[in-house]
């Protein structure tokens, strides 16, 4: 049955597309361990270039985001955690995204320059200068009049650690183009995973991660 878009998720579309940026969005497959996982600390090794430190494969993205940015107390209370150490000097976001593209907590999400044009993203855009690193802490549904689902929001705060690692791995990894309906986001898979990303089936209710 196709999708009938309500009044409520006509409108965020229309914000998204006025105000939106395309972020970078680093998405971990929690259901497969890399290579560099260690069963000990439950953590992979920092520095591996394969999974950019996650300990899971990874896709990297390419996502419409709109991004506001959220002080410390109401990052904490939307994420319904302790506030975590040197939150209040990193940067604290609200991320929404589109009811597709199912964020998950701990994903990493980019906010980055491109070597060309906003209108040029979407067919040739790549990567000129990495700005700053999100880490996903929860993730609230968004539902229209209707109680269908419309958007996800992110509360998520800065990672300013291996920044610079980061960037240069982002600027000079050869990506894959993957096909993709139009409003799932344009995407990259990298060449060299472990194991391939399949596809995530998206979580039955409420909150989740």
């Amino acid at each position: 049955m196709p999708h009938i878009s309500s009044r409520f998720e006509r409108q965020f579309q229309k914000t998204l597309s006025k105000y939106g940026k395309y972020f970078l969005y680093l998405r971990k497959d929690p259901r497969i361990h890399c290579s560099c996982w260690n069963d000990d600390t439950k953590e992979g090794d920092p520095h591996h270039e394969t999974c950019f430190g996650l300990g899971s494969p990874v896709r990297v993205e390419r996502q419409l985001v709109l991004a506001q940015v959220a002080a410390p107390l109401i990052l904490q209370q939307t994420a319904q955690l302790p506030t975590p150490l040197g939150l209040i000097e990193n940067r604290g976001m609200l991320l929404f995204f589109q009811r597709e593209v199912w964020p998950r907590p701990e994903d990493l999400v980019c906010e980055v320059e491109w070597d060309v044009s906003s209108e040029d993203v979407t067919s040739s855009g790549r990567l000129a200068h990495l700005l700053e690193i999100y880490i996903i802490q929860s993730l609230e549904r968004i539902s229209d009049e209707h109680g269908e689902i419309i958007a996800h929001r992110a509360a998520a705060h800065s990672r300013p650690a291996q920044f610079a690692w980061l960037e240069s791995l982002l600027r000079e990894i050869e990506f894959t183009w993957t096909p993709s309906p139009p409003e799932a986001g344009a995407a990259w898979e990298r060449t060299n995973d472990d194991t391939p990303l399949q596809g995530m089936n998206p979580p039955s209710s409420g909150k989740y991660g």
